[in-house]
Formats: structure tokens, sequence, C-alpha cells
């Protein structure tokens, strides 16, 4: 059993390394969900995400950056901590992604 993971942080680094050659700038993913649709029926969706040219670490963040400039712009009302949910949309945080080479979508599946 490890009890300490980051005594092996360096040495995983290092390992790490050797693999970057294998590689490449381009990432992504894919969230499915399966339900029922707003009339009832059976609806299955899936969401995609594919970044390029090395822009995947803007994924995580830019949520964060979309939410302080709106918070900048006074377009969010709520103060004091609380849950970040419902304060911006999937389109808003998309939109953030346009200057970098990430894209992504929603299909509908049958």
């Amino acid at each position: 059993m490890i009890h300490n993971l980051a005594a092996f942080a360096p040495a995983l680094r290092r390992l790490s390394e050797r693999f970057i050659r294998f590689g490449s700038t381009t990432g992504g993913m894919v969230v499915e969900l399966s339900g029922i649709g707003l009339d009832g029926t059976p609806l299955r969706l899936r969401w995609w995400l594919r970044a390029e040219a090395g822009d995947g670490p803007q994924v995580p963040v830019t949520p964060a950056v979309v939410l302080a400039q709106r918070l900048a712009d006074g377009l969010v009302k709520v103060t004091g901590a609380q849950p970040c949910m419902g304060l911006l949309t999937l389109a808003q945080i998309e939109a953030g992604f346009e200057n970098y080479a990430i894209r992504c979508g929603v299909d509908t599946l049958s």
C-alpha cells in the first residue's frame, strides 16, 4: 500500500516524460446522457469536445474566466459564498472557447 503518493511524484514525472513523443496536441472527451425528454419519450444526447493545438488545458479554466468576466461586468448579481451551479450557461462557456482551438457540440442519438 502506498501511504504518500507525493513522494513518488518526481520519479513518476521523469517516467511520464519518456512517453511525450507518443502523444499529440489534440485531446477530447464525450459525455452521453440518456433519459426521458420533455415530451415524455426516451432521449439520448452526446456532448463532445475536441481541443487541438495544445489548447486542452484551457478547458477546465475557461468557465472560471468567463464567470470572473461576467462578475466584473456586473452581469451576475448573486453575492456571498455559494455553489456556482446555474451561474453560467453552456453557451456562455462555449463562447469562452472562441479564441482557442476548442470545438464542442451536442448530438441527439437514436
